[in-house]
C-alpha cells in the first residue's frame, strides 16, 4: 500500500508544482513564519515550502499517509 500512496502523493505534488511560486508569494513565508498544512497527506508540498518558513507542521488524520510521510 505504501508504494501506491507514494505514487498518488507524487502525482498530487506534480499537479500543483506550477502553483508553488504563487503559494509562496501569497503566504509571504520568512524565517519567522509558522505553517500548518491540514490534510497534507505525506507532507510533500509542505516539505517543498518548509525551507522558506521558520516551522511547518502537517496535520493528517489518515495514519497510512502519516506513516508514509515518516518513512
Amino acid at each position: 500500500m505504501s508504494v501506491l500512496l507514494g505514487i498518488l502523493e507524487a502525482l498530487s505534488v506534480r499537479a500543483r508544482r506550477a502553483d508553488l511560486p504563487a503559494i509562496r508569494e501569497l503566504l509571504a513565508l520568512d524565517a519567522t513564519a509558522r505553517g500548518l498544512d491540514v490534510g497534507g497527506g505525506a507532507g510533500r508540498v509542505t516539505a517543498l515550502l518548509a525551507p522558506t518558513a521558520g516551522r511547518a507542521v502537517v496535520l493528517e488524520p489518515d495514519g497510512r499517509k502519516v506513516a508514509h510521510g515518516r518513512a
